[in-house]
């Protein structure tokens, strides 16, 4: 059992909304800020840098844009681990989400993910496995408008694991719209 605080993630996005979609790409990196060598065993940082590109789309299924399907791709691009000098491979993922808005501030949905490593991770003594895993549950999201700001709450249990642990995924996300 392991607990800390990860690596920090920092984006900038450009979105466009329409009468019944909403589109949106994303350009931004994970910082290597979290512990990597936490006792016992696990680690809660990464221990290199990721830049990371983002494409994603919801559709408002009725027009009063209360029920909503979404989908995000996310590709990243590893670079070497700080003191392993193993480059681990990049990834793809696939977020998806169907949502409910209660009010103009709360919103409650069903999320998951799918993340496949795309190439063998580099360097001597690294592993030659692609891993993967897929991920399902709640997520909870609270809208503030006059500061412009969102905060959500998910938690995901790993499924279909290989090659890498399997787990228990908590996450607040805090977005400041400009």
């Amino acid at each position: 059992d392991t607990f800390g605080l990860g690596d920090l993630f920092a984006e900038a996005t450009l979105s466009w909304h329409l009468k019944q979609f909403d589109f949106s790409f994303g350009a931004g990196t994970w910082m290597p800020t979290g512990d990597t060598w936490s006792p016992p065993t696990t680690a809660i940082g990464l221990g290199y840098w990721t830049p990371m590109l983002t494409a994603g789309a919801t559709w408002f299924i009725d027009s009063a844009k209360t029920w909503s399907v979404s989908a995000l791709s996310r590709y990243e691009f590893n670079t070497a681990q700080e003191d392993t000098d193993i480059t681990p491979g990049q990834a793809y993922t696939l977020e998806w989400g169907i949502g409910k808005s209660l009010s103009k501030t709360l919103d409650v949905g069903v999320v998951g993910y799918y993340q496949q490593q795309v190439n063998t991770d580099g360097g001597i003594n690294a592993s030659k496995d692609r891993d993967r895993v897929a991920a399902v549950g709640p997520e909870v999201s609270l809208a503030f408008p006059k500061p412009m700001l969102m905060a959500s709450f998910r938690y995901l249990y790993e499924f279909m694991s290989e090659d890498r642990a399997q787990g228990h995924t908590f996450a607040l996300t805090l977005t400041k719209r400009f």
